[in-house]
């Protein structure tokens, strides 16, 4: 919960968080990291991590450059069930930012 707080709860949200619970610390409101896109992707086809995933997308505006850096960039663990999941989700990745039509 709180990384939906910090990430993905909006101000009007966060603020009725902070009425209903006032003696419980909100996060500091931050967009998310490309980190956790990449994470979810050496889940593989997981269909919660998927599902996760395309909220990321759209919400984040993530864009095909975007991804194809990260992509790019990312250091797999030497694990060959990570390498193969990670390879897995690439396509269905890059699909969601398509169809998501952030970049055109």
């Amino acid at each position: 919960m709180q990384l939906w707080r910090r990430y993905y709860a909006s101000n009007e949200e966060r603020a009725k968080h902070a009425k209903e619970w006032p003696n419980d610390t909100l996060p500091p409101k931050e967009k998310p990291a490309f980190n956790l896109i990449l994470t979810k992707m050496m889940r593989g086809d997981d269909p919660q991590d998927l599902a996760d995933t395309a909220f990321m997308i759209r919400h984040d505006g993530v864009t095909p450059d975007q991804v194809e850096s990260a992509i790019t960039d990312a250091v797999i663990p030497d694990l060959a069930e990570l390498r193969e999941a990670f390879e897995r989700a690439k396509p269905r990745v890059r699909e969601m930012v398509r169809q998501a039509g952030w970049g055109r």
